[in-house]
């Protein structure tokens, strides 16, 4: 059995917190995604794959959920 997590997320200096929650994060689930706000940026997204999460950013941040919960779907499917 899959058991993925998916969120939005709105990068506001949480990062830390998010580093913490990491490994934690490794132990329950097999998979972690992300969904960011289109201006995230690339070199955002680099750092939250080194944390080994999935990333992904939306071309407009009005289908964040709607991507959240179809990528997540998709893994446990």
């Amino acid at each position: 059995m899959n058991i993925t997590l998916t969120t939005t997320w709105n990068p506001r200096g949480e990062l830390p917190r998010l580093e913490r929650f990491s490994s934690l994060r490794h132990e329950v689930y097999q998979h972690g995604i992300i969904v960011l706000p289109p201006e995230s940026g690339r070199e955002f997204s680099a750092v939250l794959e080194g944390l080994g999460w999935q990333p992904v950013i939306p071309p407009d941040w009005s289908w964040g959920r709607y991507l959240a919960l179809q990528k997540a779907v998709h893994h446990c499917t």
